[in-house]
């Protein structure tokens, strides 16, 4: 039997070096031409294995870098919001749009976990998501610099300045992510419907009052 396994082995191989020598000399194919298609004979990648390679971090991994960005931020804005923000705010806060300190410590427990998820899920798909991601961290620290414009100065121009800015880079930045994760998109809106239409006006309303 293994004499007979080499015997047919063999034939195996003579077919294929005559197919190939008919196709190369009588149908004027080139090697070049020849390996190519042998080469698309080949099967593809199963689409879970290419979504495997695509993957980006593991659940952990990811979540450890979600949380560990935000609370670097969110440490980042303390330091810069100084030693008595509050005081700050009720001096300048005089509009009708105020809202109560403990209104702004929901809206910014609720906007870091947002900014927790949303990157948890960029991470989660990092290779087609780097973009996305960056813009993702460029905001968290757009946001914690803005309190130097609002704490650190006495006029509330640079903070006025700065919010629009900051707007259109959330907006931007919303938009990035929608296109990569729609579900991370649809997380982010709410707080880009934030900036826009309360935000914005909050602090052109401010920035009214201190200058009239």
């Amino acid at each position: 039997m293994p004499t007979a396994r080499c015997s047919v082995d063999g034939y195996d191989r003579w077919i294929s070096r005559c197919v190939r020598r008919l196709l190369i000399e009588h149908l004027v194919i080139d090697e070049n031409h020849l390996s190519m298609i042998q080469s698309a004979s080949k099967p593809k990648r199963t689409v879970s294995r290419v979504r495997a390679e695509a993957r980006g971090l593991r659940p952990v991994h990811a979540t450890l870098i979600a949380v560990g960005c935000v609370v670097a931020a969110a440490t980042l804005g303390q330091v810069l919001a100084g030693s008595d923000p509050r005081a700050r705010l009720d001096d300048l806060d005089t509009t009708t749009l105020a809202l109560p300190f403990a209104a702004w410590i929901v809206v910014a427990v609720v906007y870091y976990l947002i900014a927790i998820a949303v990157i948890y899920r960029l991470a989660r798909r990092l290779s087609d998501a780097n973009s996305a991601l960056a813009g993702v961290l460029c905001m968290l620290l757009a946001n914690e610099a803005w309190n130097a414009l609002l704490f650190g100065f006495d006029s509330v121009t640079p903070a006025a300045i700065g919010m629009v800015l900051f707007a259109s880079i959330t907006i931007v930045t919303g938009v990035m992510v929608f296109k990569v994760d729609r579900v991370a998109g649809w997380v982010l809106a709410p707080y880009v419907v934030w900036v826009v239409l309360y935000d914005v006006p909050w602090i052109l309303a401010v920035w009214r009052n201190s200058t009239s």
